[in-house]
C-alpha cells in the first residue's frame, strides 16, 4: 500500500496540489478536516519539490538556487578572506597578528554567507569536504553534491578574480596556500587531514543539537580564526580546497593541491566514519550551518521544514504559515502512524 514503509524511514514530507483525499482515505486528518483537502503526502527521500509537479517519484530536480547560493557564497568568502590577506601585506606587524586578522577576515565572509539568505537557502557549506560529509550520511543526492562542489569551485576562483582585480597587490604569490619547506610534507598532510576532521566533527554535533544548532555558524568562524593563528606558517592552513584552489587556479600554480585534495577526501570520510560509530548510525539532524531555517530545502534531513499546500490550521502539527512542523511524526519517524 502507498501508506507502508514510514514509521522508520527518513520520512519527507511536502506537497503536490491538484489531488484530493477524502477523510476516509486519509485518516491521519480526522474529521476536523474539510472533507476536499487538496493535500498530497509524498515519499521525498529522492526526489525534491519546490513548487512544481514531478513527472515521478524518483525524477530529481536540478536545484539551480541553491548552486547558485553556493557560487555566491563561496566567491564572498574568499574575497573576504584575500582582502584580509592584502591588507596584512601592507602592515609591517608580527606573525600571530598578521595571521590573526586574516582568520578573521575569512571568518567574517563565512558568517555573513551562513546567515544570510543567501547560507538559509544552500546551507552555507561553501567547502567540499562538508558538503561530501553530508553526502555521505545520505543527507543530500550525489547530483546535488556534484553540482554543489562544482558550484564551490567555481566560486572560489571568480571571488579570488574580483579580488586580484580590485586590489593593488605588489604580488599576487602571497596568496596561495603552501605548506612550509622546513617541515615534512607528511606532518602538513597530517595537519591538514586533522583540521578538515575536525571541523566536520564540529558541525556534525552542532547541526544534531537544537540548544547549539543556531550556534554551528558562529562555531565555525571562531574555528577558522583559531586554525589560521596555529598552523598557516605549518601547513598553510587550508581548511577548504575550493579556496586553496581559487588562487591556484587564477595563478596556474599547483604545486601541492594534491596534498590538500588529499586532506580533504581523508577528513571527511573519517568524520562521517567516527560519528557514524559515535552515534551507532545516526546522521546529523540538520544539514544547513544556519539550522533549521523555513523554506525550500533539498536536504533529506528530519529537521526540514517542507513546503505544502496551505490548509487549515486545524490540521496537528501545522503552524499558521502551512509549513509542517519539525516536530511532527511525519518527519521524525518517531511516533507510529494511525494507518499502521
Amino acid at each position: 500500500m502507498f501508506w507502508q514503509g514510514y514509521k522508520n524511514s527518513h520520512f519527507q514530507a511536502s506537497s503536490i496540489s491538484q489531488f484530493t483525499l477524502s477523510r476516509t482515505e486519509c485518516p491521519f486528518f480526522g474529521d476536523t478536516v474539510p472533507e476536499s483537502v487538496k493535500y498530497f503526502l509524498y515519499d521525498m527521500k529522492d526526489a525534491h519539490f519546490y513548487g512544481k509537479k514531478l513527472k515521478n517519484k524518483g525524477d530529481q530536480e536540478l536545484n539551480w538556487i541553491e548552486y547558485a547560493c553556493e557560487f555566491i557564497g563561496t566567491a564572498i568568502h574568499v574575497s573576504f578572506g584575500l582582502a584580509g590577506i592584502f591588507l596584512v601585506s601592507q602592515m609591517n606587524i608580527g606573525d600571530i597578528t598578521k595571521f590573526f586578522i586574516i582568520g578573521c577576515f575569512f571568518a567574517t565572509g563565512l558568517l555573513v554567507v551562513i546567515y544570510s539568505p543567501i547560507g538559509k537557502r544552500s546551507g552555507g557549506h561553501l567547502n567540499p569536504a562538508v558538503t561530501t560529509a553530508f553526502w555521505l550520511n545520505g543527507l543530500m543526492t550525489g547530483l546535488d553534491t556534484l553540482w554543489y562542489i562544482i558550484a564551490q569551485f567555481a566560486g572560489a576562483v571568480f571571488g579570488a578574480w574580483v579580488a586580484f582585480i580590485i586590489f593593488p597587490w605588489q604580488t599576487f604569490y602571497t596568496t596561495l596556500t603552501l605548506p612550509a619547506m622546513e617541515y615534512p610534507l607528511l606532518i602538513s598532510l597530517f595537519i591538514e587531514f586533522t583540521i578538515i576532521f575536525v571541523l566536520i566533527m564540529t558541525i556534525f554535533s552542532f547541526v544534531s543539537s537544537d540548544r547549539s544548532g543556531r550556534f554551528t555558524g558562529i562555531a565555525a568562524a571562531c574555528y577558522v580564526v583559531l586554525i589560521t593563528v596555529l598552523f598557516a606558517t605549518i601547513s598553510g592552513a587550508s581548511m577548504n580546497l575550493a579556496r586553496t584552489f581559487g588562487t591556484a587556479a587564477i595563478l596556474m600554480r599547483f604545486d601541492y593541491l594534491l596534498l590538500y585534495f588529499t586532506a580533504s577526501v581523508l577528513g571527511a570520510f573519517a568524520a562521517y566514519y567516527l560519528f557514524s560509530k559515535a552515534t551507532k548510525g545516526a546522521k546529523p539532524v540538520c544539514s544547513k550551518l544556519c539550522h533549521k531555517t523555513e523554506g525550500p530545502c533539498l536536504f533529506k534531513c528530519t529537521c526540514e521544514y517542507s513546503h505544502i499546500t496551505k490548509i487549515q490550521s486545524t490540521m496537528p502539527n501545522m503552524n499558521n504559515s502551512g509549513l509542517k512542523s519539525c516536530n511532527d511524526p511525519l518527519l521524525t519517524g518517531e511516533e507510529s502512524l494511525p494507518w499502521n
